[in-house]
């Protein structure tokens, strides 16, 4: 009875559409949506997704979708499942389908706007946002997605401001603190942080991401009853593996703070084995795509595709691994009038996943693509990339680390970019990267011997572009440029066509929000504070040691 009212009333909201009635389309896709709900078989649905039961919740939503094409209800949860689940090109249809049944049914609307938030696609999900209905658009639900999608496109100020006001009228304000803290790290207010971490740490003495959030500032010193409520932490029956992972890796850092190596090692060698637990990690698959590349884009190669490809030299593409000294060398250009720093961006990323749903091995999809598809390519990420700058400066930085990946990707479709491979002391890159608590991703950081692997297919794969593609990457040893700081970026400017600025070596004056673990530490004059912080741990770092081979010897 209930799925026949829907019908009814979604098909009564298409004749009053064609009729241009929007505004009495619209309530009818809202009822019909209404009388799905009294359905009882999605009301087994509801309550099996209410218990965490999902793959019952998704073979009943399925069954549903098959039974009728057009339930609205059933593609809108299903579509918000699969974008849980990361299955993004499943979520566009399923919403996407909905969506196109009934255009303004608020339920699927707010679905789109979070699965865009969730497949990183800010912009899109900002105008999402705006084409709520008034009273969704203004909840603490869709306000706080919007507070994300600010932090991520660098509006952090912004992010700031609308987190305070949703905190201030919250029932639960401290769901909040946390992402407040985090704002304020981000813009170089590392005492306001400390002191919100701080207030979260009082408030839940074991909870284990604020201790970490206090460690990752990097300027906090620990103290006696600091190190006995971490512990205390430790032992709280039935806590999350993530609550433990957090709490080993902030005693790994306030342990190393005190010179106490053994106990140090110990910890973060916990948080890591109990992390490769829950995200497994395989090196192969980094080592095959290496392989991968270099056998199929060669120097000859590299000529034969040398037609096509937007020609903008705007983009300056700053690579190689997390913890090597990038966030200094973008702090550093942004300091430069003619570059603005953009960060991390994703943009890059999607269009290789897009270009690896077209079938076949990736490589061999980059080396077919015609030359107006590659114009096409560079003028998408320009065109999509423009969400994050702020200023009319004409050039701009990517420093998403793990782009040394596509650097071919980057020479076929931007052949006039720029790419910086940032590179340091392997044992110090290696131990800095496998001691980090990342929120994401790079389980390669997990274990010693992975790490290493890691480092040393990036080296094989950067050796193959000086090889194939002379000129196109500049190198920069963190070590050379700490030490000779003017001299270093007098090179890397020559290297962009850039004049010498001054500023440039007042990098640490610059204010911008940086959106990465090294927020606080770029606000410093340049220092040597990072490099030799292996050796305390040499007698623990024999597996990594042998990861990088011939590397550690080879690496620059």
């Amino acid at each position: 009875m209930a799925g026949e009212e829907a019908r009814g009333w979604l098909a009564k909201a298409r004749a009053l559409r064609a009729e241009g009635r929007t505004e009495e389309a619209a309530e009818a896709e809202r009822r019909s949506v209404a009388a799905a709900t009294r359905d009882p078989r999605h009301q087994a649905a509801a309550q099996a997704l209410a218990a965490g039961r999902t793959v019952e919740a998704n073979q009943r939503l399925q069954a549903l979708i098959e039974a009728d094409g057009e339930d609205v209800l059933a593609l809108t949860l299903f579509g918000a499942q699969a974008s849980k689940a990361r299955q993004f090109a499943l979520a566009d249809e399923m919403i996407g389908r909905a969506l196109e049944l009934a255009p303004d049914e608020p339920n699927a609307r707010f679905a789109l706007a979070d699965h865009l938030v969730r497949a990183k696609r800010f912009e899109a999900a900002l105008a999402a946002l705006d084409a709520l209905p008034e009273d969704m658009r203004a909840s603490e639900m869709a306000e706080a997605r919007r507070a994300e999608c600010l932090g991520e496109l660098g509006r952090v100020e912004e992010e700031l401001a609308l987190l305070q006001a949703i905190a201030a009228r919250s029932a639960q304000p401290r769901q909040y603190s946390l992402r407040i803290g985090h704002a304020l790290r981000t813009l170089g207010r590392q005492e306001e942080a400390a002191a919100v971490y701080r207030a979260l740490i009082a408030a839940v003495p074991g909870e284990g991401t604020s201790w970490w959030s206090l460690a990752n500032l990097k300027s906090t010193r620990f103290d006696e009853a600091d190190l006995a409520a971490m512990r205390a932490g430790l032992e709280i029956a039935g806590a999350p593996v993530e609550n433990r992972i957090r709490l080993n890796f902030a005693l790994g850092k306030a342990h190393e703070e005190r010179g106490e190596a053994d106990a140090a090692f110990a910890h973060y060698a916990e948080g890591n084995r109990l992390r490769a637990g829950i995200a497994p990690y395989d090196p192969n698959s980094v080592t095959r795509w290496v392989d991968a590349v270099t056998a199929t884009f060669d120097r000859d190669a590299f000529a034969r595709l040398a037609d096509g490809g937007d020609p903008s030299p705007d983009p300056i593409f700053i690579v190689g691994m997390q913890r090597s000294g990038s966030t200094l060398v973008e702090q550093i250009l942004a300091s430069h009038p003619a570059v603005e720093g953009t960060s991390e961006l994703n943009e890059l990323r999607f269009l290789v996943e897009a270009l690896d749903r077209r079938g076949g091995p990736l490589e061999q999809v980059m080396a077919g693509l015609a030359p107006t598809e590659r114009s096409a390519l560079g003028a998408e990420y320009l065109a999509t990339t423009k969400v994050h700058r702020r200023t009319d400066r004409p050039r701009f930085t990517d420093k998403m680390p793990n782009n040394w990946l596509h650097v071919a990707l980057i020479r076929l479709i931007l052949p006039n970019a720029r790419v910086i491979d940032v590179r340091r002391n392997p044992m110090d890159c290696c131990f800095s990267n496998w001691k980090q608590l990342y929120a994401r991703g790079l389980d390669h950081s997990n274990a010693l011997d992975t790490m290493g692997r890691y480092y040393a297919d990036y080296v094989r794969l950067m050796r193959h572009f000086d090889a194939a593609l002379p000129g196109f990457v500049h190198r920069i040893i963190y070590e050379d440029l700490v030490d000779d700081i003017e001299g270093e970026t007098q090179r890397l400017l020559d290297f962009l066509g850039l004049d010498f600025d001054p500023a440039c070596l007042d990098f640490h004056r610059t204010e911008r929000p940086v959106l990465t673990i090294s927020a606080g530490q770029v606000r410093e004059p340049i220092n040597r504070k990072g490099i030799g912080a292996w050796r305390p741990f040499v007698a623990h770092l024999g597996p990594l040691r042998e990861a990088l081979g011939p590397v550690l010897e080879e690496w620059r």
